[in-house]
């Protein structure tokens, strides 16, 4: 279901976090922002880490945690910038900068909003995708 990503050792193990109610924040709002399961991987398959953006968060609180899923609601909400339009912006930003992670989310994110490999390698090349509407291209 997921592409292979290669990981570093996890450096933030959730047995060690000060607070473990982060990963249940975690859990809890990635399907609320996604729609449903997140198409990525956020935690280790045995449950023991957060990975990419999310391992910092195991040395929060959860109120910290849920805070940041407040600004993240913000981000993806529909009073905001068209799904799309967003994940446009976001790949010309991993045009530009070395995340893959980013990107491994992304990638799929935008799969799951329509948006084509060709069109994502594209962006990922600093071109504009082939094939979008006037407002996407700006984006």
């Amino acid at each position: 279901m997921f592409a292979k990503l290669v990981l570093i050792p996890p450096r933030f193990p959730i047995h060690e976090a000060p607070d473990d109610a982060a990963k249940k924040v975690i859990e809890d709002t990635l399907p609320i922002i996604h729609h449903g399961p997140a198409p990525f991987k956020w935690v280790e398959d045995d449950g023991t880490s957060l990975i990419g953006c999310y391992a910092p968060l195991s040395c929060t609180t959860g109120h910290w945690t849920q805070q940041f899923f407040e600004l993240a609601k913000l981000c993806y909400s529909p009073m905001g910038a068209k799904p799309r339009s967003r994940e446009l912006a976001i790949l010309g930003l991993c045009s530009i900068v070395n995340a893959p992670y980013m990107v491994y989310c992304h990638r799929a994110i935008g799969t799951k909003l329509g948006l084509t490999a060709e069109q994502y390698d594209e962006g990922l090349a600093g071109q504009v995708p082939r094939d979008l509407n006037e407002e996407e291209s700006m984006a």
